[in-house]
C-alpha cells in the first residue's frame, strides 16, 4: 500500500510503482460540498439556531476581509487597520440588519460565496462614498 496523507477534507494518495513517488492524486473525501455546507449554515442563521451567527461569521470572515482589501486596492485607497475593521463591522451589520434580510434574499442562483462577495463589495463602496461626502447615514441596499 502507498503512503496516504490527510489534509483537512482531502486525501492525497501517492500513485505509481514507487511508493515514494512525487506523483499525487487528489481524492475528495466527504459527503457534502462547500455549497451544501454553506446553504445549511445559512438555513441555521435564518432559523436563529444556537451559535449559527457566530459560525457564519467564523466561516465568512476571511472572505469579507479579502473582498474589502480587493475593493479598496482597486480604487487605490489605503486603509488603516481600524478603518478596515469598521468596514468589516458594517458588512456584518448589514447582513444581520432587519432579521437577516440580505441573507433571506439569497435565491441560490449562484453560490453563497459569490452572493456574499457582491453584497460585501456594495456595502464597502457605499460606506466609502458616504464617508467621502461626509454623511454618516448608511444605506444597506
Amino acid at each position: 500500500m502507498y503512503p496516504i496523507e490527510w489534509k483537512g477534507f482531502f486525501r492525497l494518495d501517492r500513485i505509481g510503482k514507487n511508493p515514494y513517488s512525487t506523483a499525487i492524486h487528489l481524492v475528495i473525501v466527504g459527503t457534502m460540498s462547500d455549497t451544501h455546507l454553506d446553504n445549511a449554515l445559512l438555513e441555521r442563521c435564518l432559523t436563529h439556531q444556537h451559535r449559527a451567527w457566530e459560525d457564519f461569521v467564523d466561516r465568512f470572515l476571511g472572505l469579507v476581509l479579502h473582498v474589502i482589501d480587493h475593493t479598496v486596492s482597486k480604487r487605490e485607497i489605503r486603509l488603516r487597520p481600524e478603518e478596515r475593521n469598521v468596514l468589516c463591522e458594517r458588512v456584518f451589520a448589514a447582513l444581520g440588519h432587519d432579521q437577516f434580510r440580505l441573507l433571506r434574499e439569497f435565491k441560490a442562483r449562484s453560490s453563497l460565496t459569490t452572493y456574499l462577495s457582491v453584497v460585501v463589495r456594495r456595502v464597502v463602496i457605499r460606506s466609502l462614498l458616504n464617508q467621502s461626502y461626509g454623511t454618516t447615514q448608511m444605506s444597506f441596499r
